[in-house]
Order: C-alpha cells, then structure tokens, then sequence
C-alpha cells in the first residue's frame, strides 16, 4: 500500500510487477489514471498492465494499493 500527494501537473508513473495488479482509491482532487479522470471518492483498478500513470488535474491525494493477481 502506498501513499501519494501529487500537486496539480505533477504526475508519477507507478511500475505494475508481473502477476500483480493495482486499485488507485483517490481521496481527494482529480487526477487521470492512463488518460481516464477520477475525482474525489472514485476508485479504479487495473490488471494485466506493467506501467500506469497517473496525472495529477488539481491538488490530489491517494492510496495505491499493490494487491496479488
């Protein structure tokens, strides 16, 4: 599990390990997750992919969370 702040532009690029898979639960702002906008309380998971990134669209905060496949 991890923790991210990013301010608005700021972006990350998280790595996926192989037969892993990632849940993004945003807890606060707007960010676009590989070109998809969540805002404020919205979720999205992903499977199957080695790298996501993730673009900050205003002041955010989120847990990532790394979970088995």
């Amino acid at each position: 599990m991890y923790i991210s702040r990013l301010k608005k532009t700021e972006s990350i690029d998280f790595t996926v390990k192989e037969n892993r898979k990632i849940w993004i639960q945003l807890v606060n702002g707007i960010v676009s997750v590989n070109g998809q906008k969540i805002e404020t309380g919205d979720a999205i998971a992903a499977a199957n992919i080695a790298n996501t990134k993730i673009e900050a669209n205003d002041n955010s905060e989120m847990i990532i969370f790394d979970l088995p496949a």
